[in-house]
């Protein structure tokens, strides 16, 4: 997973932003396109990306990825889910890092999701991404840890089971 270098700049009131002019993305020095600046309100954020950053880099690894039939489930399925994301900082100085990715949901009223206890503290924002904000020092590394506890029906397929990884019993 790559690291992007972000730009983060205050909008305050009267500050100029033209929301819808254009604005060029760049991958490296190849153009990839054209895009409007947002509509920004006075005190909400901004972001620009200015491409991947190098000297840093991110390790995930799998620590838990199991299934189980709990009796007090009656004939459910748990499983359990549980994560670590390493970030590696190779250059000089310290850097801060927002890891992003979208929240676990499910499709079902049958299934639930529920964090581990145990877990890095973790903010969800309003468009739904899980974040956590590191600061990795100087040619060094910070680790998180995700966890989920799914409980659901002992029959049948769960769809999103795959895309994290999970077995199932079908």
């Amino acid at each position: 997973t790559e690291v992007f270098l972000l730009a983060t700049p205050p909008t305050h009131a009267g500050f100029p932003w033209f929301p819808g002019a254009p604005a060029a993305i760049f991958r490296g020095g190849e153009r990839l396109g054209q895009t409007g600046l947002p509509r920004v309100l006075a005190g909400e954020g901004a972001a620009f990306s200015f491409g991947p950053m190098g000297g840093v880099r991110t390790q995930r690894t799998t620590l838990e990825a199991t299934v189980s039939t709990p009796k007090a489930l009656k004939g459910g399925r748990q499983w359990t889910l549980r994560e670590r994301v390493v970030v590696v900082n190779e250059l000089d100085h310290e850097v801060e890092v927002d890891v992003r990715e979208p929240a676990v949901r499910s499709a079902s009223d049958k299934v639930r999701i529920e964090p581990l206890a145990g877990t890095t503290p973790v903010t969800l924002e309003s468009n739904g991404n899980l974040v956590w904000h590191v600061k990795v020092p100087a040619r060094g590394q910070a680790a998180i840890e995700e966890g989920w506890r799914i409980t659901g029906p002992g029959v049948g397929r769960i769809p999103e089971l795959a895309a994290l990884g999970l077995p199932t019993s079908d």
